[in-house]
């Protein structure tokens, strides 16, 4: 990876993090404030996507001996924003108590079957 490659990596979560820290400790949690909300949300997304992209890119190389670094990648970037966004998209419906268990079945097997939906293109030739 490229030297700037890897400070993208590096920054981008820390600054997110360092976002939605200083939102969770500084900033009073009325609920009246829907831009505040939106973006603790999303830097909580953007935080927990990088942190498990990183954690299976990482999985993925030493269980391959370290043979196939660029293809593990973008599946695994894919399935980082996948389970940020179905995990901040939950603690959204349960911030504006709008959602039961049949809610939460639902949300996690839509992410499952988008991730199949998108892993399943390069093996049928088939475009999303």
């Amino acid at each position: 990876m490229k030297q700037s490659h890897i400070f993208l990596a590096i920054s981008v979560p820390a600054c997110a993090f360092v976002v939605w820290l200083y939102i969770l400790t500084q900033i009073p949690a009325d609920g009246k404030n829907y831009t505040i909300m939106g973006l603790f949300f999303t830097s909580l997304t953007v935080w927990i996507a990088s942190l498990i992209a990183s954690c299976l890119y990482y999985w993925r190389i030493q269980s391959s001996n370290h043979e196939v670094i660029y293809a593990t990648i973008y599946p695994s970037l894919r399935q980082g924003v996948i389970i940020a966004t179905t995990v901040s998209l939950l603690l959204v419906l349960k911030t504006f108590d709008i959602i039961g268990f049949w809610e939460i079945v639902l949300v996690i097997l839509a992410a499952v079957l988008f991730e199949i939906a998108l892993g399943s293109h390069k093996k049928t030739g088939n475009r999303l």
